[in-house]
């Protein structure tokens, strides 16, 4: 059997020293006064211990507590686990171009945040750092200590080197350096490609070294100036210098086996970099480490000591135990809250609320931390309210959960001002938002996304106000038009009059015409109903003509003759042509007939 925290057996050797010398010479007031023979003749026992066997009985208890927070175990053996993970190699650019601000803020902090996101979606993975120009040097070792890697990230700048121009060929030496002992070399760089044109030099050493380069392309084609202390830099005659993206970097990512990303404000290029060096390289570095198992013994000490006490108070005298009881129920009152039921599965609860929020169901996860709430109201749980309220779109209720934020922690109270002013830019309530992302910028003034905010919402703000002066001026305009209308209204008024005396005139001129028109068509319909009764009396006798040739087959062949030589002799009759009509579109103000 050993120990794994022997400390505590040190720590606690001197006091326990002292309680057993206090507990030796430890005497009652009746034993310091009377000696032991008349004790025995006066003390009536009443069934207790007496003094030091109790004090025995909780000396004991506190040194197996001791013990079992020593925590003895009893050693199993070893166990081999195998952990594989994917060594990289960042390399960001730190030339004075990288100053450009055609990225937001500037090339070189847009691709310092994009690298720190690469590291903390890149799960299982060690990293390294680089930063070059002309030459380069190492900022971080491989290591699986992302925060530290991080933190040595965000302290990049251009004072680093003092350099000019971008030279490619000192990462792939520096990653050729660093990954040795890799079969395939994984380097991504940040960059915005330089001036050069010609790669050839650098594909060739990186097919001889095994050298995968993943460009992450920093930069846009339009360009931008170069500002340096707030100066934009020239060249030697004095011209303004744009920088701009060199798309012929591209050839040395793809010719290298590896892939070319042109970098953007969303995480869609970070998540298409990790899938890129996962489909070709994964888990490059396998590792096996052993690991001790042990037997647990604390729960048997802890199990006597308990015993201890309960024996030690079990045998106190009855007033004693009534002067301890208060005690002791205070106690118990004052850490009855943290021993509850519920509180004992609160970890079951969180973690589904958890579970919930990454999967996107945001509906049960703030019934769950809604639950949590009425048990334990920690920031951390309002926090996590509000968040999966945001993520249901409703803005107001998560601004009240927000709001009833108070902690200590600055990260939780960045966290609480920024989500604050995406929730009132989303309301449209413009004068918040800018208040809550100022004060998410005083607690940490280097977050880029809380300054772009900012600055778009006061873009905004602007043109909010500038479409309200539009229209008050628009009012104005109409206000004053209403104003001198209302002068000549007075003159217009017997123009008006006469005006419409004349139109009157033209309505009674337009009906008498119409009446004309209608007379008109009255006799026409007389006259086509007249014509149409002739037709009906010549179509009569046509057919009694008829009747006599349904009646051919009984005549004889010389009845025949007489009937078609009399046929032929009369002259023929036409009927009238009736064409089909298509029906007349009546004017505004005429009536059908």
């Amino acid at each position: 059997m050993i120990f794994l925290k022997p400390e505590y057996l040190y720590l606690m050797l001197i006091p326990l020293l002292v309680l057993i010398v206090l507990i030796a010479t430890n005497k009652s007031t009746l034993d310091r006064y009377y000696s032991k023979e008349v004790l025995k003749r006066l003390k009536i026992s009443d069934g207790s211990i007496g003094q030091k066997g109790r004090n025995i009985f909780l000396f004991l208890a506190l040194v197996l507590m001791t013990i079992a927070l020593a925590r003895p175990v009893i050693p199993k053996g070893e166990v081999n686990v195998k952990s594989s993970t994917t060594d990289i190699l960042l390399a960001i650019d730190v030339s004075k171009s990288m100053l450009a601000d055609d990225m937001y803020p500037n090339r070189l902090e847009f691709a310092k945040k994009r690298a720190i996101e690469f590291m903390r979606s890149f799960k299982s993975a060690r990293f390294g750092v680089v930063a070059f120009s002309s030459v380069g040097f190492l900022v971080s070792p491989l290591s699986e200590d992302i925060p530290t890697v991080e933190y040595l990230v965000k302290n990049l700048n251009t004072d680093s080197l003092n350099q000019k121009g971008t030279d490619l060929m000192t990462p792939l030496q520096l990653a050729n350096k660093f990954l040795k002992n890799e079969k395939e070399k994984v380097l991504v760089i940040f960059s915005d490609g330089g001036d050069s044109k010609d790669f050839s030099k650098e594909i060739t050493y990186a097919k001889e070294h095994d050298i995968k380069v993943y460009i992450y392309a920093v930069g846009t084609k339009r360009g931008s100036t170069i500002k340096e202390n707030g100066v934009v830099l020239t060249d030697k005659k004095g011209n303004i210098v744009i920088t701009r993206l060199n798309g012929a970097i591209k050839e040395l990512a793809l010719k290298s086996g590896g892939a070319y990303i042109v970098g953007d404000y969303t995480g869609k290029s970070i998540k298409a970099l990790e899938k890129a060096i996962k489909q070709k390289i994964y888990e490059t570095n396998k590792r096996e480490k052993k690991i001790k198992t042990y037997k647990e013994l604390f729960y048997y000490p802890l199990w006597a000591a308990i015993l201890f006490m309960l024996f030690g108070f079990s045998s106190m005298p009855r007033r004693k135990l009534q002067k301890v009881a208060p005690m002791l129920l205070v106690a118990f009152m004052m850490f009855a809250p943290s021993l509850k039921a519920s509180s004992l599965f609160d970890f079951q609860v969180i973690k589904k609320a958890d579970n919930s929020y990454k999967n996107k169901n945001y509906k049960e996860s703030a019934k769950l931390y809604s639950k949590l709430l009425k048990d334990k109201n920690t920031p951390e749980l309002h926090y996590d309210l509000a968040n999966s309220l945001y993520k249901q779109k409703k803005y107001k209720e998560a601004l009240k959960e927000y709001e009833q934020i108070n902690s200590k922690d600055s990260s939780l109270m960045f966290k609480k001002y920024y989500n604050e002013g995406n929730a009132y830019a989303y309301l449209k309530k413009y004068d918040e938002a800018i208040k809550a992302y100022e004060k998410a910028l005083k607690i940490d003034p280097k977050d880029e996304d809380a300054r772009h905010n900012l600055e778009l919402i006061k873009k905004l703000k602007k043109k909010k106000q500038n479409k309200q002066n539009r229209q008050n001026k628009k009012n104005k305009k109409n206000k004053n038009s209403k104003n001198s209308n209302s002068g000549k209204n007075g003159k217009n008024d017997n123009k008006q009059n006469k005006n419409r005396k004349r139109e009157k005139q033209q309505k009674n001129g337009q009906e008498k015409k119409q009446n004309k028109k209608r007379e008109k068509q009255k006799n026409q319909e007389k006259n086509r109903t007249k014509k149409q009764n002739k037709q009906k009396n010549s179509n009569k006798k046509e057919q009694a003509m008829g009747a006599k040739v349904v009646d051919k087959k009984a005549m004889s062949k010389a009845e025949e003759k007489k009937w078609t030589q009399m046929l032929l002799g009369k002259n023929p009759k036409t009927l009238p042509l009736m064409l089909p009509t298509k029906p007349r579109k009546l004017d505004k103000n005429e009536n059908q007939w």
